[in-house]
């Protein structure tokens, strides 16, 4: 089986190239082979066998834009590994040069400019003159869909090149039944010619379709020759068919795809007076109805018309005609041209085409040995930790996997100087889990605490270890750790985290079952002290650049408990496809962070490019909440939290509020720095997001070039949603807002009349001056919670008051 793409503009109905690649890349799959189709624009085409992937390219009038914003993409397609890549249309075709896939380049024309503005012509002349001389002979391939495309080619060129017709077969061969019924249904008698036209019926858009003619001939005939029916079917306006039924032709605009095959066996002639064609699918998909057509002897029309028996060629628009008025008054030659159109048209077939396809797949696609994700350099990267210095050593290959389990799970725990009965007890349950995990523990450096990594190997002689040289900051630390695992997906943790036995086999389970635009699962993590409360159930960002966990500083009594979409995941726990950390899609975790607000934006970038994360609630995890940092002064976590959540605004928040809302934080600094708090970690968060500016606009361009969502529908996971915990000391906040937002939330997922009134209490509670008064407040609450859990009450009486 081999890996195909498709690159074009756009997969949409009714044009010649989007239906090519849609026949091919069909066929391909239907003959084993793996294909997905990458278009800037696309609609729903129904079910279909390949893939289909957008890659939203922003249009311009000036090709040089159009092209430079089709380029970012390159990477991203070069991610998924393709074995080869056919780039069939402009602007893609400046990708050539920036894919590391085996590209093929296929030739499809570049149009007349007949009749168009001198601005168009010369946007037409650039592209036809940069694909030709930059992009081309760069490509290992190259294809055209005729002999005459590929004479217009340079002589270096057309010694490459290699002829490919399309085929015309992909509509069933119609009934004499259909053929009758869409005539009665057109009003056009047996005793009638009916001569059809399929394209664009617009006569100024592109002047050398020649449909102006065909309205001026259908007038004439009108008078002259009644007998004579045009119908015009294809792409246009209203104002196209009123001009088409005022000269008394047929118009029909949009004809759907099942009534292809009955209009053109339907057609006794097929009539075009097109001045420029590169193929021509109209006249091979008449041809395969048995229906003769009448063309201009140009462009490719001498190889897809068999002159003077499928159809007949005319030197000018005058002979054109007159052979068309010749051929309606003819019915024997019609027919007789019709069955030689027939037999000339086997030799345009679908399965044909695809012989050539894959006889060019099989020169051009080397077989390769199993593909390896090495681990991202800084210069892959293109990052620098910022704690670290600005050169990143070499860092130790990691020995293979021991493990007498088959498993495609590798857990990258990541370990900064944790005692030895913490970094035990996560071990051991990670080991223990149901489903098997083979176990990667990344020290990041340890300054202390060695001799815990080396019994917990001893302990656990199976799990893999990966010593760095140096603390590479928890991005750089599980970046590398993600580099060296195995297996399809990833499960990150954190050293301080226990793991409930079913907790692995529970995201495993929900995320296998998913599309890959599911990346990532976010669990259940709980609070290992106090008990009972949350920690995070992914997390969540809102308009202002706020970022915090979905539910933490909750008290879990249910009200998470059903799979939904969030914004992301938090990165203490979580398993996400290893895929997704390739460069050219989402990417490794960004050094530049060190710590803090990585997960944050790597779940923005992957948002933006249209991935999405579930929760998962019966996945459950025990997390000391930032362990390992809590023995950090404060200031400096609060310089590191307020830099980044300043970069995230300005690398991935979209348009001009990424830099309303930075300006916005960084004048929050400034007064920080005049009337405190943290006066010297918020000059330092200034001074880092100064110097770093530069960086984040680059990095900015890379990811917004990708779009594909808008961000209001990532900030809209956080609707109703806020935070209860204390983050200096590491505590839920017991409030009667907590309260309600607990019971808020379980009443919206069980609907129970209890759940609601408890939450409607707390909520008056809030806003009422009872609330100072902590026997008033629990004479209201008490009697409320009866029937609650009891771990619910312990939480009512130990309200903060």
């Amino acid at each position: 089986m081999t890996s195909v793409a498709f690159v074009s503009e756009r997969m949409l109905r009714g044009f010649g190239v989007d239906l090519v690649i849609d026949q091919v890349a069909s066929e391909l799959v239907a003959r084993g082979h793996d294909v997905t189709v990458y278009a800037s624009v696309m609609q729903d085409l129904g079910p279909k066998a390949y893939g289909l992937d957008a890659i939203p390219t922003r249009a311009s009038g000036v090709p040089q834009r159009y092209q430079a914003a089709a380029r970012p993409w390159a990477e991203y397609i070069d991610a998924h590994e393709h074995d080869i890549v056919f780039v069939e249309s402009f602007p893609f075709f400046s990708l050539i040069p920036r894919l590391k896939t085996p590209a093929v380049a296929v030739d499809h024309g570049v149009s007349s400019t007949e009749g168009m503005s001198a601005r168009q012509r010369a946007a037409f002349r650039y592209i036809r003159w940069t694909q030709q001389a930059r992009y081309f002979p760069k490509a290992a391939g190259l294809v055209t869909v005729s002999e005459f495309i590929r004479t217009l080619l340079p002589k270096r060129l057309q010694e490459r090149a290699q002829v490919i017709y399309n085929g015309g077969d992909h509509y069933p061969a119609a009934s004499a039944m259909d053929r009758e019924m869409t005539r009665a249904r057109l009003g056009v008698k047996e005793d009638e010619t009916m001569m059809l036209y399929v394209g664009r019926l617009n006569p100024e858009g592109q002047p050398y379709k020649g449909t102006a003619d065909l309205i001026h001939a259908t007038a004439e005939w009108r008078e002259r020759e009644p007998s004579i029916r045009v119908v015009m079917a294809g792409t246009g306006d209203a104002a196209d068919v009123d001009r088409i039924r005022w000269a008394g032709g047929i118009a029909l605009p949009g004809v759907p795809d099942d009534e292809m095959a009955g209009l053109l066996a339907a057609a006794d002639v097929y009539l075009t007076a097109s001045r420029w064609e590169g193929f021509n699918l109209p006249i091979m998909e008449a041809a395969h109805q048995g229906v003769p057509s009448v063309a201009l002897r140009i462009g490719a029309h001498p190889e897809v018309v068999n002159d003077g028996q499928s159809g007949v060629l005319a030197d000018n628009v005058t002979d054109l005609f007159a052979a068309a008025e010749r051929l309606a008054t003819h019915p024997d030659e019609r027919k007789r041209m019709g069955a030689a159109a027939r037999e000339w048209a086997t030799r345009f077939t679908w399965a044909k085409s695809t012989d050539g396809y894959e006889q060019l797949m099989s020169e051009l696609v080397v077989p390769a040995s199993p593909r390896t994700f090495a681990m991202a350099s800084a210069s892959e990267s293109g990052t620098a930790t910022a704690e670290a210095g600005t050169r990143m050593e070499p860092t130790p290959q990691a020995q293979p996997l021991v493990s007498t389990q088959e498993s495609d799970v590798t857990a990258v725990v990541l370990n900064y100087g944790a005692d030895y009965p913490v970094l035990h007890r996560c071990v051991e349950t990670l080991v223990a889990q149901t489903h098997p995990v083979h176990v990667l523990l990344v020290d990041n450096g340890s300054p202390k605490n060695k001799d815990a990594v080396e019994r917990v190997k001893s302990d656990f002689p199976d799990i893999e270890l990966l010593w760095l040289d140096k603390n590479y900051g928890f991005a750089g630390g599980m970046n590398r750790g993600i580099a060296a695992a195995k297996g399809e997906y990833v499960l990150l943790v954190n050293n301080d985290t226990s793991w409930a036995p079913d907790a692995v086999a529970e995201m495993h389970t929900l995320l296998a079952s998913k599309g890959i635009d599911v990346v990532g699962i976010a669990p259940k993590i709980l609070l290992e002290n106090p008990a009972g409360f949350i920690d995070a159930i992914g997390n969540l960002v809102d308009g202002f650049g706020q970022a915090y966990n979905m539910g933490i500083g909750q008290l879990d009594i249910g009200q998470y408990d059903r799979v939904e979409e969030t914004f992301g995941a938090c990165f203490a726990a979580t398993l996400i496809r290893r895929s997704a950390f390739r460069k050219g899609l989402v990417g490794p975790m960004d050094e530049m962070y060190f710590m803090y607000y990585e997960d944050v934006d790597w779940c923005f970038r992957a948002g933006v490019l249209g991935y999405r994360f579930l929760t998962c609630p019966t996945s459950v995890i025990y997390h000391t909440h930032s362990l390992t940092t809590r023995q950090l002064a404060y200031g400096f976590k609060y310089r590191l939290i307020m830099r980044n959540f300043v970069r995230t605004i300005l690398k991935d928040f979209q348009g001009r509020r990424a830099y309303r809302a930075s300006a916005k934080r960084t004048l929050g600094l400034i007064r920080n720095v005049i009337r405190g708090p943290y006066r010297g970690a918020s000059l330092l968060a200034v001074k880092d997001i100064a110097l770093g500016f530069p960086g984040y606009v680059l990095r900015r361009r890379s990811i917004q070039s990708r779009r594909r969502r808008p961000d209001q529908e990532l900030f809209n996971y956080s609707h109703g949603e806020q935070g209860f915990f204390d983050p200096t000391g590491y505590q839920p906040i017991r409030a009667l807002e907590t309260l309600q937002a607990m019971y808020r939330r379980l009443y919206l997922l069980t609907g129970n009349d209890t759940h609601r009134a408890i939450a409607d209490v707390a909520r008056d509670l809030t806003v009422s001056r009872l609330r100072f008064d902590r026997d008033a407040v629990l004479s209201r609450l008490r009697p409320l919670m009866v029937d609650e859990p009891e771990h619910a009450k312990a939480f009512v009486e130990s309200l903060s008051i």
